[in-house]
């Protein structure tokens, strides 16, 4: 029996307490139309009178985390909720994320009272499923997060994320529905074929299509460029962060050669990340990112804590993560900050750079900077990790930083144009059909064929380039035993 899109059902999101995976907190999601009532039978907020997200107006925030206990039985709880009113929620229906300690016991249980009231255990895939078939992701998305889930090494698992969170961005504006618009007027036409009506003259419907080939020949071509790597998604990102004032900005300027990001003597200057490409050997490149300067809280402006949710992001993210440091004040008031940013990033990413090497006259390193740095290297959890002196305003020891960045970047690239080609597959063969199918109308045209032989390649194109996209449009026996293949290989909380 196929599940039923109308259950609501819930499952445990994060590793499974107990098994060495897991963290001290466990996380479960909900989501359906009884996503919301069924944890408020179990659960009581701290705060009275807290209003349950339910606007569903766009205008209304349509989330909220409520922190509370949860009570079944005889137990008690202490939970956070988080509430996210659909449609704007990843599955377009209501969704609770319940984080709470991560005892299996109490999972298990929790689990348990949900079933009792009416809510489904959800089948293995069917949030990111059900986000599918409501048109928040595409198919090449829903895979993408799949892989993303299977990704056996950390490179593999970065290049997932940037393809789950990209659309069809080379699929022309608007094709698909010029050639479905196009294609209801021939058919139309042949509804009334027997009438005297010409609802489109074929000298009208040539230069059409002629149009819609040159267009998709122009996606084709940006789809081959992604395949050999070159594509903005699978370049390595390079990301600088550190406290403020460790001449991050000054550093990423003297690398590519020009004013790129702006330079003061004020501290939090930068805060939004700056990004710029930059080629580091021929045929090399990079995207270098500048990301807002860490400091205590206490001296930090309201922006610019904003602002490190930034920085924290492109650091989780960054292929390879350059930690500037400056030689004169080894990390100040943001060492806090810098311990607590590099706990949660990839330890194969990170590099020391030790900035402002000319103002200390190339001394070796004091105390001060051997403790930093050790500190640092625990921080990030391993010893392995290169560390290299820099001056930026003279760019001694820029030969060994970017000879570093081309080997990390080499390493790295043809990992990621792979992935990244696997999964722009399903793209390039939807596009090469679907022009194939609108040369083939052209041709129809030219031999003075009927409507109905052009109509038929126009709906090939429609059906090619909805592939391409990720589009469902066929809910038939085949494209659910394509969705049952593709959700089966999922976790349950996925």
């Amino acid at each position: 029996m196929r599940p039923d899109a109308n259950d609501t059902i819930a499952a445990l999101s994060s590793a499974a307490p107990g098994n060495g995976a897991g963290g001290s907190r466990a996380i479960l999601r909900l989501t359906g139309p009884d996503a919301f009532p069924a944890i408020r039978r179990l659960f009581s907020g701290d705060a009275e009178g807290v209003a349950w997200p339910a606007a569903r107006d766009g205008q209304t925030k349509t989330w909220r985390r409520i922190s509370g206990t949860l009570r079944w039985r005889s137990a008690t709880l202490p939970v956070c909720v988080y509430l996210m009113a659909g449609p704007r929620s990843y599955t377009r229906q209501d969704v609770v994320e319940v984080h709470l300690p991560a005892i299996p016991a109490a999972v298990e249980e929790l689990l348990l009272a949900l079933r009792a009231g009416g809510v489904r255990l959800a089948s293995p895939g069917e949030f990111t499923r059900r986000a599918l078939m409501s048109g928040r992701i595409s198919m090449i998305q829903a895979e993408a997060i799949g892989a993303l889930i299977r990704a056996g090494t950390a490179d593999e698992a970065r290049a997932w994320v940037r393809i789950a969170g990209t659309s069809s961005r080379h699929a022309p504006a608007g094709l698909r529905e010029e050639i479905d618009e196009l294609l209801a007027r021939l058919e139309l036409g042949l509804d009334f074929s027997q009438e005297d009506v010409c609802l489109m003259p074929r000298e009208q419907l040539a230069e059409r299509i002629a149009s819609l080939i040159l267009r998709l020949s122009a996606a084709n071509r940006s789809q081959g460029t992604d395949a050999r790597g070159l594509a903005w998604g699978c370049m390595p990102r390079v990301v600088l962060t550190g406290p403020t004032g460790a001449g991050k900005s000054t550093l990423l300027n003297a690398l590519v050669g020009r004013e790129a990001a702006l330079v003061s003597p004020a501290g939090h200057t930068t805060r939004d990340p700056v990004e710029v490409l930059h080629e580091v050997e021929q045929g090399l490149s990079v995207l270098l990112s500048d990301t807002a300067g860490l400091d205590s809280r206490e001296a930090s402006p309201p922006q610019a804590l904003s602002a490190w949710s930034f920085t924290d992001q492109a650091a989780r993210s960054a292929d390879i993560l350059l930690i500037v440091l400056d030689r004169t004040n080894p990390a100040g008031a943001a060492l806090e900050e810098l311990k607590q940013l590099l706990g949660s990033v990839n330890p194969a990413t990170a590099c020391l750079i030790w900035n402002k090497n000319d103002l200390v006259e190339n001394r070796p390193p004091t105390a001060w900077e051997v403790l930093t740095e050790a500190t640092l290297r625990s921080c990030i959890r391993t010893q392995d990790i290169d560390s290299i002196v820099v001056a930026a305003k003279s760019g001694a020891g820029f030969d060994r930083l970017v000879g570093y960045m081309a080997h990390r970047a080499r390493q790295l690239q043809a990992r990621l144009a792979a992935v990244w080609s696997q999964g722009l597959s399903a793209q390039r063969a939807g596009y090469e059909t679907a022009q194939a199918a609108l040369e083939r109308a052209q041709q129809a045209l030219r031999q003075g064929l009927g409507e109905d032989a052009i109509a038929v390649e126009l709906r090939e194109a429609s059906h090619a380039l909805s592939d391409a996209q990720g589009v469902l449009l066929r809910h038939d026996g085949l494209t659910e035993a394509l969705l049952d293949r593709i959700f089966s290989r999922f976790c349950i909380g996925k």
